[in-house]
């Protein structure tokens, strides 16, 4: 009988836990953003289609490369499905060395697209110009015979809201 009031305390606690949200796939995932230190993934948020969300992707880049860069294009792919995304802030492509620039890509027309409550990885592709003053000063695609676009790639793993 003794030990009937301790197991009461437990089942009591666990139910407490488990109803706080303790023990939710939110609470264990992790949001994570590897690329390479020349385009810095800051920050990055990541909604599905609950609650009346639009789907999307918002994504702060900052420009480390050392010099101004303009970004062409950038694309995000989940599984085999991919979108553009587009510039919010700023007026245009190019971003001057430590500047930074929020893209924000629409998953509405994503199929398959990353499900509410689950965690996704999204693969990332910039597309940039080297705004070199020394070497491009024009900012331009290609310049006696050389190329200046660039490709870097990069992920983000994220909780979908």
């Amino acid at each position: 009988m003794t030990y009937g009031w301790a197991i009461l305390v437990i089942v009591a606690v666990l139910a407490i836990l488990i109803g706080s949200g303790l023990f939710s796939s939110k609470s264990f995932s992790t949001n994570s953003a590897v690329s390479p230190p020349q385009l810095g993934i800051n920050r990055f948020y990541l909604s599905g289609d609950s609650q009346g969300n639009q789907p999307q992707l918002l994504i702060n880049v900052s420009n480390n490369f050392g010099y101004k860069i303009k970004l062409i294009k950038t694309n995000a792919t989940f599984r085999e499905a991919s979108v553009p995304c587009n510039i919010l802030s700023g007026s245009d492509q190019e971003i001057d060395q430590g500047g930074n620039v929020l893209l924000k890509c629409d998953l509405r027309n994503m199929d398959p697209r990353p499900a509410s409550g689950t965690t996704a990885k999204i693969d990332l592709r910039f597309e940039y110009i080297n705004c070199y003053e020394a070497v491009n000063s024009g900012c331009s695609e290609t310049r006696d015979g050389e190329t200046y676009k660039h490709t870097i790639p990069a992920y983000i793993i994220g909780y979908v809201e």
